[in-house]
């Protein structure tokens, strides 16, 4: 004996469960529909199934054979569907907003590093560093479309940036003790080729006794700057130089 499970959806939303057997034997070897004590008789499970809903009076509004979905369902699920693309279009768009803010901070940083290794150029005239300033503004070759994945892409990022890291090493080194270069910390960078510019600037005003006294003590001597005209000189700029007679910092009341 098969059997098959029919739905049949009334008005107001109300669905019967009707179970609908071919019955060799009975009702002409036709077709048997059951629900609720209910029952009744056909050429097919449909017509079976339709011949109870209008015996028993049902509203019928939609008959649902087994496996099929409801208007209500069909609808459900094209509303689920809608929803899951409008999430799945928001997490696109988000994504992409991530990734354009990542590359404006990574342009951003290039940027600023750039701008730091143009800097220590400048102040030392050194080529080293302006070699880096290059490297770095030339950046990565290939852009974001073109990378196979962001992991590959922010990879050539960073390749793009290695031209310069062991240049920036090799100069922060010298400016600062355990510098890593203006990737880590530009900052520190700038603020070292402005205490370098302090250096080679000197100062207008003299030292005071404390100073004088600190920089005698650490063997340190001045290069004084004068200018002179026709009737006067006048001392115009000093510079501390330390024992070797290099120019370094201006000392203080503790010393050098």
């Amino acid at each position: 004996m098969t059997a098959e499970t029919w739905r049949v959806v009334c008005e107001g939303g109300a669905a019967h469960e009707v179970s609908a057997r071919h019955t060799p034997g009975s009702y002409g070897g036709k077709w048997r529909a059951d629900s609720d004590g209910a029952a009744a008789g056909g050429s097919s499970a449909r017509t079976a199934v339709l011949a109870l809903a209008a015996g028993t009076g049902w509203p019928v509004v939609e008959l649902v054979a087994p496996g099929e979905t409801t208007a209500a369902e069909r609808l459900a699920q094209a509303i689920a569907e809608r929803v899951a693309l409008a999430d799945a279009d928001l997490i696109m768009e988000q994504r992409e907003r991530q990734i354009t803010a990542s590359l404006t901070t990574a342009a951003a940083e290039r940027a600023r590093c750039a701008a730091v290794c143009r800097a220590v150029a400048t102040a030392l005239d050194d080529d080293t560093a302006l070699a880096c300033a290059e490297a770095i503004e030339r950046g990565p070759e290939r852009d974001a479309c073109e990378a196979i994945s962001d992991r590959d892409y922010w990879r050539e990022q960073a390749i793009g940036m290695a031209p310069c890291v062991d240049g920036m090493r090799a100069i922060t080194s010298l400016l600062i003790p355990g510098g890593t270069g203006c990737i880590v910390d530009p900052e520190r960078v700038v603020a070292a080729v402005a205490a370098l510019r302090a250096i080679i600037a000197g100062r207008t005003v003299a030292p005071s006794d404390e100073e004088i006294a600190a920089h005698a003590a650490a063997g340190g001597s001045w290069l004084v700057r004068y200018r002179r005209d026709e009737t006067t000189t006048t001392r115009v700029g000093w510079h501390p130089l330390d024992a070797t007679g290099r120019p370094t910092t201006w000392p203080t009341g503790g010393g050098l």
